[in-house]
């Protein structure tokens, strides 16, 4: 289980969920998708962030944004 939360879209400050998009059939790494759940914003990460806690913290290094809601 991750140590690491998600910290809300940057974009429209709505929550983000993690998904595993890895095609362990074809080959060992490990790929994730973060996805808004409010305006589908997203982000694939791999390669450099082959960790599920390393595409978290990816993710909550976008620039935050001041949103009206």
């Amino acid at each position: 289980m991750s140590d690491y939360t998600l910290k809300p879209c940057p974009f429209c400050g709505g929550q983000a969920d993690i998904e595993d998009i890895s095609n362990n059939e074809i080959e060992d790494d490990e790929y994730y998708m973060i996805c808004c759940k409010s305006c589908g914003a997203s982000a694939c990460f791999g390669d450099y962030s082959i960790t599920k806690d390393g595409a978290i913290r990816k993710w909550n290094r976008k620039v935050e944004k001041d949103v009206d809601n």
